[in-house]
């Protein structure tokens, strides 16, 4: 400690000063807060799990209150994910980016869905637009029942679960979709059997004029992603791709008409109350691939 010279007095105010912030530091101390308990996060609740001839197995989590959907074993990414009590939001953001295409016809009557997961997007479409016509295919019977059963998926006359292989339901049916969303996925990437170019055929045969087909990619090689992408896109005159952060899907959207510029989709996504900050900010970073 440095003392100031200047004789008794100003030794007697230093060392009064020193016990006067000493007091202090043991005052602040006794003061200080509790140091902050970190807690762990919740561990992940098994709400069920079952085995299944196309998945392994699959699993139903509860955790932080969302549920998910895992296929081949617990620790595997989230297939499908609803928030509890509101399954008919959209928290994954690639089926945000999905929601867009709902504004590309101008005509929407009928959807067809390829992929049931946990059937979040057949519950939002059914929710926001009630009066559409809804056919989701899944192959796998046991990915259904969870569906229904514990991701509050309701069955109506709008909304219909084929429990059949997508690529004969393609090849056989008569109607034709206004809007039809791929997004059939084992645990690690798209069957092979759908990415056949008479599979693709057959998806554009059931689009309506003026239609768009809504592509989920989720694939960890930018090769692979690449390489769908320009297959995809020769069947369309027009392609726009959306990247959905911070998942890294890429979601296309490919019709024979002219996808509608950012602001017009905005308007378009705002009538039917989906918009937000999230769906804005894919629509504004979407780019041509054709």
């Amino acid at each position: 400690m440095k003392i100031l010279r200047g004789g008794s007095t100003g030794i007697c105010f230093s060392l009064a000063f020193a016990l006067y912030t000493c007091c202090l530091a043991t005052t602040a101390r006794s003061q200080a807060a509790p140091p902050l308990q970190i807690q762990s996060p919740a561990p992940a609740q098994v709400v069920f799990e079952a085995p299944s001839d196309f998945n392994r197995r699959v699993f139903v989590v509860d955790k932080d209150g969302f549920r998910s959907m895992r296929f081949g074993n617990l620790s595997g990414e989230d297939q499908s994910r609803i928030r509890l009590g509101h399954p008919e939001q959209l928290p994954m953001p690639y089926l945000r980016s999905a929601a867009v295409g709902l504004a590309v016809p101008l005509r929407l009557e009928r959807l067809l869905m390829i992929g049931l997961g946990g059937g979040a997007f057949p519950s939002f479409v059914q929710a926001r637009l009630p009066e559409v016509y809804v056919d989701a295919v899944e192959i796998d019977p046991v990915v259904a029942r969870i569906a229904k059963k514990y991701f509050s998926l309701k069955e109506a006359e709008k909304l219909r679960v084929h429990v059949v292989d997508a690529v004969e339901f393609v090849k056989q049916r008569n109607t034709l979709y206004d809007y039809i969303f791929l997004d059939a996925y084992d645990a690690d990437e798209l069957p092979m059997s759908l990415t056949t170019h008479r599979f693709f055929r057959d998806i554009r045969a059931n689009l309506a004029p003026g239609g768009v087909v809504v592509v989920n990619i989720a694939i960890s090689s930018d090769y692979k992603t690449r390489k769908l992408i320009g297959k995809l896109s020769g069947y369309y005159d027009h392609c726009l791709q959306m990247r959905s952060t911070p998942s890294l899907n890429d979601v296309l959207l490919l019709s024979d008409a002219p996808i509608p510029e950012s602001h017009e989709l905005i308007a378009r996504v705002e009538k039917f109350g989906a918009t937000g900050i999230a769906m804005r900010q894919h629509i504004d970073a979407a780019k041509d691939c054709t």
